[in-house]
């Protein structure tokens, strides 16, 4: 898969061929960039999983501008972070390869519609990740944009930054986040996206990209950047 490919290309051409994908769920999110690599959230996950756990192999240009190939068997490492690193910032990807599944969706519906015992005893096999289970409540704060007063958004933004999202973090302390529909201005956005893989992640930054040629807010790395208003980038 290309590195331009949307999900709506990419469900049409599954689709076509009887099989099931694990992607994103608009029509114009690029699969193989920032979505995958942060995690990839899935109309299919509750069976499947994220979209990362669904790369082959991936094929990057790297800092230095070699064009690098990374699977299980070929540069573990690279591999493993390029699956969790904020969206491309230890090299541009070119290409990834994924698994594909048998479409199922007819089969699995049908199987259930005539099982009058299933509403009895329901599945409770709902989550990609097990911990959810545990999980206090899973919350989304979110503000309508003023198309006429952009001083108001950044007053919006910055009040769920530095005011409710505190808050929520004050009773969930061992809470994260999802890098993909985040708050780019995230303080400790460390632990809250990465959690204990974050120095792991790091030096695998450091080792690929020693001269932070690839940036990106809040990706691995970017806190020893600071970027000031007229966008030029400083070591801190």
């Amino acid at each position: 898969m290309g590195a331009g490919v949307e999900r709506g290309e990419t469900y049409a051409f599954a689709h076509a061929h009887g099989l099931m994908v694990v992607v994103g769920n608009y029509p114009n999110v690029g699969i193989a960039g920032g979505y995958i690599q942060c995690g990839g959230i899935s109309i299919l996950s509750s069976k499947l999983g994220l979209a990362a756990d669904q790369v082959l192999s991936w094929e990057v240009i790297t800092a230095s501008g070699d064009l690098a190939t990374a699977n299980p068997t070929e540069d573990e490492e690279f591999f493993w972070a390029l699956r969790d690193e904020g969206g491309s910032i230890y090299g541009v990807v070119v290409s990834m390869r994924i698994k594909a599944f048998p479409n199922t969706f007819f089969s699995y519906l049908c199987q259930h519609l005539f099982n009058v015992a299933q509403a009895v005893s329901f599945p409770d096999e709902v989550a990609a990740n097990p911990y959810l289970r545990e999980t206090t409540f899973s919350a989304v704060i979110r503000a309508s944009i003023n198309y006429t007063d952009w001083a108001a958004n950044k007053a919006t933004q910055d009040k769920i930054t530095y005011d409710l999202s505190p808050a929520l973090r004050s009773i969930t302390p061992n809470g994260g986040g999802y890098l993909n529909e985040a708050d780019f201005q995230a303080p400790g956005f460390q632990t809250t996206f990465y959690g204990d893989h974050y120095e792991q992640l790091l030096a695998t930054k450091q080792k690929y990209d020693p001269d932070d040629i690839f940036y990106t807010k809040t990706a691995v790395g970017s806190d020893r950047r600071e970027q000031h208003v007229d966008g030029r980038l400083c070591t801190t």
